[in-house]
């Protein structure tokens, strides 16, 4: 039996309770109580671990819109963008086409970042 279901990679793909997200996405964005550097770091580390397991997977920066999860905290696409630095970099260097995929919105990563800043 699986984790979180069939197909779930032990829950990492389920929904959060409370937010429109699983928790690879959460993890792309989340700030912790440290600082923001420190907050980065310490996710970097887990999202490396996943990758090494091979429960965070190439496929999933596009499906799951990463990249863009981590070009911000919390989420919150309302503000200016706070790019989670080195997230960001590691997503970006393990498959750099994501800068061209098309959001759920039609726009790409660039349009949807310089888009929300405008806002």
């Amino acid at each position: 039996m699986e984790v979180g279901g069939k197909g779930k990679r032990g829950g990492l793909l389920l929904e959060v309770p409370g937010r429109d997200s699983n928790f690879l996405q959460v993890l792309t964005c989340l700030e912790l109580e440290e600082s923001t550097e420190e907050s980065d770091g310490i996710c970097l580390d887990v999202l490396m671990q996943l990758q090494g397991l091979n429960l965070l997977r190439k496929e999933d920066i596009k499906k799951f819109d990463l990249l863009l999860h981590s070009s911000t905290t919390s989420g919150d696409y309302t503000t200016p963008p706070f790019f989670n630095r080195h997230r960001f970099e590691f997503l970006l260097d393990w498959d750099p086409q994501a800068l061209t995929y098309q959001y759920n919105d039609g726009r790409s990563f660039l349009h949807s970042v310089l888009n929300n800043n405008s806002e």
